[in-house]
């Protein structure tokens, strides 16, 4: 489970896990690396809201483009369903397939390389020199050749998907750190919102209440005029 998943899990943060999820499928189109975390937290209460009609929801693949993608957002920002969640799995799949494609890719090149034994053969000595006195030791040696080849092939290879695996984990560490940074500012601007909806709030109340004192004075000046009087 991701940190900041768990973090907010915990502390029951529902909005901070939207956010999360909102742009998950950017980070990772193909869901495998979020797969554990959703099932975790679809079963937290309060997690999904309930299904609003917002866009029309399109059944027709052939018009899922990175228009229709972003209004997907959107909506999903402002009702968090299940249903519009799971139909964004669906549309990822077509609108990032070339990045699928090239996850998919990086993911298979960072297995190991399966190692196949080969049987060893022990050989006399003594009577592979009576048989065939005219080998050479480097004769002898010729057919050890192509394993160490091999050996050294494959270590390059080894260290090349090392060193592709490096890059992936440093690409999907930027993609975290961007959509931490994302899942802030949205908070910050959500906080800096209801900061100033009370401002609003307050002032309404202060302005009612200097109206009320005055109002009050000014009756009370009346009813000392009307005994003057």
């Amino acid at each position: 489970m991701f940190a900041e998943v768990k973090k907010c899990a915990d502390n029951h943060d529902i909005k901070g896990l939207h956010y999360i999820f909102v742009d998950c499928l950017d980070v990772d189109p193909t869901f495998d690396k979020y797969k554990e975390d959703y099932l975790y937290c679809k079963e937290i209460e309060g997690f999904f809201d309930s299904y609003v009609e917002m866009s029309p929801i399109l059944s027709d693949n052939n018009r899922w483009n990175m228009a229709y993608w972003e209004q997907l957002k959107l909506d999903l920002v402002k009702n968090f369903s299940q249903r519009r969640f799971e139909h964004m799995l669906q549309v990822a799949k077509v609108v990032y397939s070339d990045k699928i494609e090239r996850l998919l890719a990086e993911r298979e090149s960072k297995k190991e390389p399966t190692v196949v034994e080969s049987k060893t053969i022990v050989v006399d000595a003594k009577k592979e020199e009576a048989a065939k006195p005219q080998i050479t030791i480097t004769e002898a040696q010729t057919p050890v050749q192509p394993i160490k080849v091999q050996a050294d092939k494959q270590q390059e290879d080894i260290l090349a998907k090392k060193r592709a695996l490096e890059l992936q984990n440093q690409r999907i560490e930027r993609e975290q750190q961007e959509q931490r940074a994302r899942i802030a500012a949205a908070q910050k601007a959500d906080a800096e919102k209801k900061a100033v909806a009370q401002d609003g709030q307050d002032s309404k109340k202060s302005v009612g209440i200097t109206l009320a004192v005055l109002a009050i004075v000014v009756l009370i000046v009346v009813v000392v005029l009307i005994k003057v009087l």
